[in-house]
């Protein structure tokens, strides 16, 4: 492998080495890009998935992502930031 971050995705599934190298139960790694020099940023999603509305039970519709920092901490002698792609969800009973 020329380039150790090529493996998030490449084929459009998810990498479970790199979901091992976080350790995140739920959450998987979607990418991991350099910033500057030595720091990296890695990006982390829950799976696609049916996900019940937590008020009423009714399956949720998905209404996008929003980037949520989780930590900033060092690993394998470098900076690394975490960062969760969180799901947003709406009910999908139209209330009146």
């Amino acid at each position: 492998m020329t380039e150790p971050t090529t493996c998030c995705r490449a084929d459009g599934n998810y990498c479970d080495r790199c979901d091992l190298l976080v350790g995140l139960d739920g959450l998987r790694v979607i990418a991991v890009e350099r910033r500057g020099r030595n720091a990296l940023t890695v990006t982390v999603e829950s799976p696609p998935g049916p996900v019940g509305c937590p008020g009423c039970g009714v399956l949720a519709i998905g209404h996008g992502r929003a980037p949520v920092p989780l930590v900033n901490a060092p690993a394998m002698g470098r900076p690394v930031r975490l960062l969760w792609r969180k799901r947003r969800r709406r009910c999908n009973i139209q209330t009146p």
